[in-house]
């Protein structure tokens, strides 16, 4: 489900932990986001999907270069980064 908010500046979006509901909470830059590739409305979607804990309990490791950083030091966690996950979608 996805609530919109236009009074949320500057995120694209973001939800809330622990929300059974599945409700994704958009901001003012999703509505003019592209609808694919990098910082897209589909990788926004994608990524705050992931953050549910019945989904996947993503984590937001600072921005993407957190995500790449894990990755590149060859953390387990780097699976949990919901900024590598996003890169499948873009």
């Amino acid at each position: 489900m996805i609530n919109a908010d236009l009074q949320i500046k500057n995120v694209y979006a973001f939800v809330s932990k622990g929300d059974k509901d599945h409700y994704i909470n958009i901001g003012n830059k999703f509505i003019s986001a592209p609808l694919r590739g990098k910082d897209s409305k589909v990788v926004t979607l994608c990524h705050e999907m992931s953050h549910f804990d019945d989904v996947l309990s993503t984590f937001d490791k600072g921005f993407r270069a957190g995500g790449m950083k894990l990755s590149q030091e060859g953390d387990p966690k780097a699976l949990e980064s919901a900024y590598n996950f996003e890169r499948y979608f873009e």
